[in-house]
């Protein structure tokens, strides 16, 4: 049976929603197309130093230096470069170090890059993390175990000579500068903590077995104002107190905001706000109102869905991500925030038909998730003619039904509320 007109119109007001976009949260795109100076496409590693500039590596263009007004890039054919697949990217206000998977790290200071490999003090070539301990030696996790330059001489921890160490296939490194725990992650071993106590280093071992880290492989290590450690795994965020406690985001607990359990990095801002690199898109944990948000290319201009790195410029607010083929992307955290804050895609209420002669359906792009929304109806000097509340709405495409049936003609308005959002559209009644 032929479809009639009011049901033709309801499919074409579903569809327009779904495709729209979230105009809110509009990013700006640097890659080889669009931006003069940046070659890199496929991101590996993004950081931003204390200074506020931005390093970006990648997978076979080697790194790029925005000063914020021009872009400057560095590869093969620099003097000193290392190698131009890059894995990952530590930088302060003085120094930069990238990590390749062939070459060992090239160190870039005043101006000048200089390698270490195997040949002059490193365990492997594939580095996968550097991070520097209180005392500035630096400790770098490779494919063939761990190193630590300590000035004077380097030392490395191997499966053959430290008792414990379950593995050598290391994926990330990060130091704990209040106590000066050393924090490995792991490909098939889960996460590692080494210690040491006169002279003697010991290794705990955080696994499936072991303890409630989800996965047995870690992508990236961080932490925040709260010294909890953030580790990123191929099955969720794990969040760990340190003593026992484990706290576990994945697809299951985070309102549908999280559709791929694998997160690749992690930023956490001084409000305590979560920003999530997935395969997914971009997820957004807000700390004050635990609101989650994905950013995509379905809902945003993102180019891309797959999200490889993220930082955050902590002097201008502007949240950077690394995409796996398509640049780099910024974004003020404010304009995240702004629509992280919203429930309703306020861009998208649907309203048909209106004008109407009784009946006036109601279409949302429900953002994230709400204890409850309210619907009131009234006529124009503001009398209440009905107001109803739906609780528990999940993200997705909601549908609800009006019905302003034996009520004269004019003008009404419908009044949506959430905790933090209030939206007013008008009806018309012939």
């Amino acid at each position: 049976m032929l479809m009639d007109h009011f049901t033709r119109k309801i499919i074409f007001l579903f569809l327009f929603i779904l495709s729209a976009k979230v105009v809110s949260a509009q990013w700006t795109i640097y890659n080889s197309s669009n931006t003069g100076g940046i070659q890199i496409d496929a991101v590996t590693s993004l950081k931003i130093n204390s200074l506020g500039k931005i390093w970006i590596g990648s997978l076979d263009q080697g790194v790029s230096y925005y000063d914020g007004t021009a872009w400057t890039s560095y590869d093969n054919t620099t003097t000193g470069f290392p190698n131009v697949y890059i894995k990952s990217i530590y930088t302060s206000g003085s120094q930069t170090i990238a990590s390749t998977g062939f070459n060992g790290v090239g160190k870039f200071a005043s101006g000048t890059w200089t390698t270490t490999n195997s040949s002059n003090g490193l365990v492997n070539d594939d580095v996968r993390g550097v991070f520097p301990d209180p005392g500035l030696h630096l400790w770098y996790a490779t494919d063939g175990g761990l190193s630590v330059d300590s000035i004077t001489q380097w030392r490395s921890f191997t499966t053959s000579n430290s008792p414990g160490m379950p593995t050598n296939h290391l994926t990330c490194v990060y130091v704990d500068h209040q106590n000066n725990n050393k924090w490995v992650g792991t490909f098939g071993a889960g996460l590692l903590k080494l210690t040491t106590t006169s002279n003697i280093y010991t290794w705990t071992k955080y696994n499936t077995t072991t303890s409630s880290i989800p996965s047995n492989n870690i992508n990236k290590i961080a932490t925040s104002s709260d010294n909890k450690l953030y580790v990123c795994t191929d099955a969720g965020l794990a969040i760990f107190d340190g003593s026992a406690a484990w706290t576990i985001y994945n697809h299951a607990n985070s309102d549908g905001a999280i559709t791929n359990d694998t997160i690749q990095d992690i930023a956490i801002d001084d409000q305590g706000n979560m920003y999530l690199a997935t395969p997914d898109g971009l997820v957004l944990k807000t700390s004050a109102t635990n609101i989650w948000t994905r950013y995509h290319s379905g809902n945003t201009n993102l180019p891309e869905n797959k999200i490889t790195a993220v930082d955050i410029n902590s002097t201008s607010g502007d949240i950077w991500v690394g995409t796996s083929a398509s640049g780099a992307a910024k974004n003020n955290r404010s304009n995240l925030l702004s629509t992280a804050d919203a429930i309703i895609n306020a861009e998208n209420v649907g309203l048909f038909p209106n004008p109407t002669e009784g009946e006036i359906h109601i279409v949302l792009d429900i953002l994230s998730s709400s204890e409850e929304i309210h619907f009131i109806l009234s006529d124009i000097t503001g009398k209440e003619i009905t107001h109803e509340v739906e609780r528990k709405i999940n993200p997705g495409i909601y549908n609800k039904t009006f019905t302003l049936a034996g009520a004269p003609a004019g003008i009404y308005l419908l009044k949506i509320n959430t905790s933090g959002q209030a939206l007013t559209k008008r009806i018309i009644k012939y």
